[in-house]
């Protein structure tokens, strides 16, 4: 978990996200074994939990992304 302002929210270790990436650019050029191909479904099916999760921490704190305008 990683603090965002006054609520935590769920993230990849640096090394997950690290192996997710290689794995993205592996499938992108069609050049996964099976088994990376099974590892990759898992990781992807995790960040769309974690998206999850993290929209509804971040709607019950009623927290907010800042607009572009603002930044």
């Amino acid at each position: 978990m990683s603090e965002f302002g006054d609520i935590y929210l769920f993230k990849f270790t640096d090394e997950l996200q690290s192996r997710f990436e290689e794995l993205l650019e592996k499938k992108k050029a069609d050049a996964l074994t099976s088994e990376e191909e099974a590892e990759y479904i898992g990781i992807s099916e995790l960040e769309r939990i974690f998206t999850l999760i993290n929209a509804q921490l971040a709607a019950k704190s009623k927290w907010c992304p800042p607009k572009l305008e603002d930044l």
